[in-house]
């Protein structure tokens, strides 16, 4: 929002200077109005895009267009950091370039701690929640498996074999998430500047939760409902 505002804000004194010079020289106001905004949307063309402006087309279509791109969290704040975003500020303003270098960095460390926060509590929820419920019902499937065997239905018992597997699977991947997840978190305490852990977070340790909550989605689709401890979306719809 400041940022929107302190580019509004300048526009707009742009624009009545843009204005005020048409009019010097004779031009009625309306049609100096007119003049300046048709010159202003054939400036902004390079940005206006009509289609789906979260679609893989416009990302294609802005990097034709010469425009950036800053995917991640940590990339879109080292913008504060740049000439323009200090002249946007200075010339407004809003903040001084070393309140704005403040500014970035308390962004930074607010991204660090709500990802800490996140990979944290993942964490707990997975091993103190999801896992043991999938446990159990992976030694109940097992049980199954067993008893059918002992009385001669092994063959019978292909579904249950089958969603062992896909079971098996996916404790691997959350194990391997978790594991993973610690190394990276252990190289964010050693990072020497908030930016480096912010990059650690983002691109080692993100991965990790985004691998850990496929699996976990995946398990969410294979164990008992009634022993799944945590609400499914389909019942988030019918909450009151």
């Amino acid at each position: 929002m400041a940022v929107m505002n302190a580019m509004m804000g300048l526009q707009l004194i742009d624009f009545k200077n843009d204005v005020d010079k048409i009019i010097a020289k004779g031009t009625d106001q309306e049609e100096a109005v007119l003049m300046v905004l048709k010159n202003y949307i054939r400036k902004s063309k390079s940005i206006l895009f009509e289609g789906n402006n979260y679609s893989d087309e416009w990302k294609e279509e802005a990097a034709k267009r010469g425009l950036s791109n800053n995917p991640t969290t940590p990339e879109a704040l080292d913008v504060l950091g740049t000439k323009l975003a200090h002249d946007l500020y200075g010339k407004s303003g809003v903040m001084s370039t070393s309140e704005l270098d403040a500014f970035h960095n308390v962004q930074l460390h607010s991204y660090c701690t709500k990802l800490s926060i996140e990979a944290k509590t993942l964490e707990e929820m997975v091993q103190t929640m999801v896992m043991p419920s999938v446990l159990r019902f992976q030694t109940e499937l097992a049980n199954n498996l067993h008893s059918l065997k002992a009385i001669g239905y092994e063959d019978s018992t292909t579904f249950q074999k089958d969603k062992m597997k896909r079971l098996v699977k996916n404790i691997e991947a959350v194990n391997t998430g978790l594991e993973k997840m610690h190394k990276a978190l252990e190289k964010v305490h050693h990072a020497d500047t908030i930016r480096e852990e912010a990059g650690i977070l983002c691109h080692k340790v993100k991965p990790q939760m985004d691998a850990i909550r496929e699996a976990v989605d995946e398990l969410e689709g294979l164990v008992d409902d009634q022993v799944w401890p945590l609400v499914k979306y389909r019942e988030m719809l019918f909450v009151r």
